[in-house]
């Protein structure tokens, strides 16, 4: 049997209304239902679908919604229209259908913001869903304006995908946990999930040709700050063993010295920065590798993963050397990024690094290794470099980015070809890491292409990034010279 939709029916169930069509929606809606026609749902409200997910109207905006929270009572007008997704009664934590406050472009948006809520007791309570907003800064101020002043239930704000809402949403009862825990599992998976597919597509790093080594193997992995060695690490490198790397490092010398750092912030240069000092002079990383070498079983010595920018080719050699002596095999990888993606990368994770240090790891890296690499000698078992980005910000990774580097003289040896498609995505050095000439600034990457979030994390619009972050005339302030940009 043909089944023929009118044309009102079939816009209901894909269409996407605007912010008009849903206000006319609300207007009629029941305000002061009996609480049988509350505990039935059978008032009027406004129905619609977004994103075809049917959604009703308890509170249209500018009506008065009277909550209870932990016993207590309040009443506020609402800023935003506020509701429940139907068909999902039972989902929520607190056994009801999932809430959602609906923004100001429920016909134009890419991403959905769903908070977590805690109770007095500072245990999760439930998820508020927010739905047709631009950004997560918009969407958690919308959140607070719809509750009275000092509250305090906010737990946190997760920016998803509309596909793995949608999965969240409709399957089982997830929503009784925090709405952040489930993402995080879900990312586990698709990491694992991916690894699986580069595995089969022989797209990982191998040891001794073999995936998988149960121990004996410690993994350098070079590269600049934002150059995406936890990336790689997720979805290249089949290797279990325990990660050392500078961030982690940092944050467990900040909680053994918490003395001196005044709202302490990994947003905040000038604390990044300190924690950086402190860890190279207690060198702490030096430490924590000599306690593995020195305290395993040296027949059965566990894999360790070390993330370096290392200051010197000494000091590599030297952290090297001591895992060599102590009866690891060394797999040395270099992760190569081109300096503009990592610059966006820095500004937008949640441990962003002080300009100075970026700049100053990425002259270092592609300074150190192409020499260590050409005269490591015996130190290293195997060696691999990983073009981790396209040679601009317009352009997508290659297929072929991983290389395995064959044994020449007393190293490795870099193809000629490789060499130069390297020399593009490093790029020049920035001669003033303090203020950079050559490359844009992190304030202006931001006020140009980005927003500055109240939570202190950033935004980057990557539709109106140029190809590149390079200034137009970058000038060498130290020799008055013009410096070339290879993009040009």
């Amino acid at each position: 049997m043909k089944v023929i939709l009118t044309e009102s029916q079939l816009k209901y169930l894909i269409s996407e209304v605007s912010t008009s069509e849903i206000d006319a929606e609300c207007k009629n809606v029941n305000l002061n239902p009996t609480d049988a026609q509350k505990d039935a749902g059978n008032y009027k409200m406004g129905h619609f679908r977004i994103k075809g997910m049917p959604i009703s109207i308890e509170n249209p905006k500018g009506s008065v919604r009277k909550y209870k929270n932990d016993k207590e009572y309040g009443q506020i007008v609402m800023k935003n229209h506020y509701g429940y997704f139907t068909n999902t009664t039972g989902n929520g934590k607190d056994g009801d259908a999932v809430d959602v406050f609906i923004g100001p472009y429920p016909d134009d948006f890419d991403r959905v913001y769903v908070i977590d809520q805690n109770n007095k007791d500072g245990e999760f309570d439930e998820s508020k869903v927010m739905l047709g907003f631009k950004s997560k800064n918009e969407a958690k101020e919308a959140y607070f304006a719809n509750y009275n002043e000092g509250w305090n239930g906010f737990r946190t704000i997760t920016s998803v995908s509309l596909r793995l809402f949608k999965k969240w949403l409709y399957r089982g009862n997830k929503q009784r946990k925090p709405f952040s825990e489930y993402v995080e599992i879900q990312k586990k998976k698709l990491d694992e999930s991916r690894l699986k597919k580069n595995l089969l597509e022989g797209k990982v790093v191998t040891f001794d040709n073999a995936t998988y080594p149960k121990f004996g193997w410690a993994v350098i992995m070079a590269g600049g700050a934002g150059s995406g060695k936890s990336h790689i690490l997720k979805h290249n490198l089949p290797i279990d063993g325990k990660m050392i790397n500078k961030d982690d490092i940092g944050m467990l010398v900040y909680r053994i010295h918490p003395e001196g750092f005044k709202n302490f912030s990994r947003q905040k240069e000038g604390h990044i920065r300190k924690l950086n000092q402190m860890t190279r002079n207690g060198k702490y990383a030096e430490r924590m590798t000599d306690n593995v070498v020195n305290t395993a079983d040296p027949t059965r010595l566990p894999n360790i993963i070390i993330d370096t920018t290392s200051s010197s080719e000494e000091n590599l050699i030297s952290r090297i050397d001591l895992l060599k002596k102590g009866g690891y095999k060394i797999c040395f990888i270099w992760v190569v990024t081109n300096r503009s993606e990592a610059l966006v990368r820095s500004l937008t994770r949640d441990r962003r690094v002080p300009q100075s240090t970026f700049h100053s790891t990425h002259n270092r890296v592609k300074t150190i290794v192409p020499k260590f690499l050409k005269s490591c000698g015996d130190l290293i078992t195997d060696a691999w470099i990983i073009l981790n980005s396209g040679e601009d910000l317009h352009s997508q990774q290659p297929n072929d980015f991983l290389f395995r580097l064959e044994r020449e003289g007393n190293g490795f040896a870099i193809p000629e070809d490789l060499q130069k498609t390297i020399e593009r995505y490093v790029g020049a050095s920035e001669v003033s890491p303090y203020g950079p000439d050559v490359y844009y600034q992190y304030n202006d990457i931001i006020d140009q292409f980005g927003t500055q979030n109240d939570d202190g994390s950033v935004s980057i619009d990557r539709a109106k990034l140029p190809r590149t972050l390079y200034k137009q005339n970058p000038i060498d302030r130290k020799t008055g010279k013009q410096i070339n940009n290879p993009f040009l």
